[in-house]
């Protein structure tokens, strides 16, 4: 009914219109012979006339502005899903509810192709608590085990039920552990002496110290080191590192403890100097050693022409502050 409804109107807009114009070109040729000829072959002429002549021509200009509501009243009668609105819409540039979807996919979708996207997963920070916290879960469910009462049938159950799950939870967090370290995110200390190199030059620990907060790896007798690694903790007064570990990744910001890389090339006796607040990744943990000395692990890299890194275990001595 709305698609007859709007043809109806467009039809009484149509005769409206004709008849307007049939009428300011009959009072053309009454005025005057050249505007009725003006009026039947120029365009935009019967305008001319009607503002020229208006006390003449207003009542057929009034009649033409009848067609105006009409011809809006068939557009918003006529069917939005019908062909020919889709056509004269599509013709006119005007989008449609299904190119205007269309639209807005494409827009999406390309919004989504230039947003950055963030790699999902735990950091590796986090999948060290994880894993520390299901260190204290083994040993609550191994000390459970050994006071289980084995007429307890129910129990022995439910505590195989958990065992298993820690088992796959444990098993879960050290393959995301080994996929960190494949990935470079994660740097794992290697169980041989702390070695490497700075500025090109091969890096050996020789004596390892810490004090006032500040770990020291250097090579060399002298002075001044020929290699040395400086790395500034900033422990509170009287805070221990034992049990602590360092996870930095390079988009930590300058909190992060500072590195300090000396070195003496041939023939210099004063040595050069590389400072980083950031800009480096690095693992770094400690455990009580023999005679107060501490037993540490560490990691360390940078980029750079003037790279340094240096990976294993080192012996540090801990000096008293003087």
């Amino acid at each position: 009914m709305s698609f007859i409804f709007a043809f109806i109107l467009l039809g009484l807009a149509a005769l409206v219109s004709i008849a307007a114009g049939v009428w300011i070109l009959v009072l053309a040729f009454q005025k005057r012979i050249w505007w009725g000829l003006a009026v039947l072959f120029v365009p935009l002429a019967n305008i001319v006339f009607t503002v020229i002549e208006w006390k003449t021509a207003r009542r057929p200009f009034l009649l033409s502005l009848a067609a105006l509501p009409l011809c809006a009243g068939a557009w918003f009668a006529f069917p939005k899903d019908h062909p020919l609105l889709q056509g004269l819409t599509a013709h006119l540039g005007a989008p449609t509810a299904e190119t205007a979807s269309l639209e807005s996919d494409e827009v999406e979708a390309e919004a989504a192709s230039t947003t950055p996207v963030t790699p999902a997963g735990p950091t590796p920070s986090e999948i060290d608590t994880k894993l520390a916290a299901l260190k204290s879960k083994e040993a609550s469910l191994l000390a459970r085990k050994k006071a289980l009462d084995p007429r307890d049938k129910a129990a022995a159950l439910a505590l195989s039920h958990e065992i298993v799950a820690y088992n796959a939870e444990l098993q879960t967090a050290l393959a995301t552990r080994q996929r960190l370290v494949e990935a470079g995110a994660l740097l794992v200390p290697a169980s041989t002496p702390a070695a490497g190199q700075i500025a090109g030059l091969p890096f050996t620990v020789e004596k390892a110290t810490l004090k006032d907060g500040i770990l020291t790896l250097r090579q060399g007798k002298e002075f001044f080191a020929d290699r040395e690694v400086a790395i500034f903790l900033f422990l509170k007064q009287g805070e221990s590192p034992v049990g602590r570990t360092w996870e930095i990744t390079e988009a930590m910001d300058s909190n992060n403890p500072h590195v300090h890389f000396s070195w003496r090339d041939a023939g210099q006796s004063l040595p050069k100097t590389k400072i980083l607040m950031n800009d480096y990744r690095m693992h770094l943990e400690f455990t009580p050693g023999k005679d107060g000395a501490l037993n540490g692990r560490i990691a360390l890299a940078t980029a750079g022409p003037q790279n340094g890194r240096v990976n294993g275990t080192f012996v540090a001595q801990t000096v008293a502050k003087q």
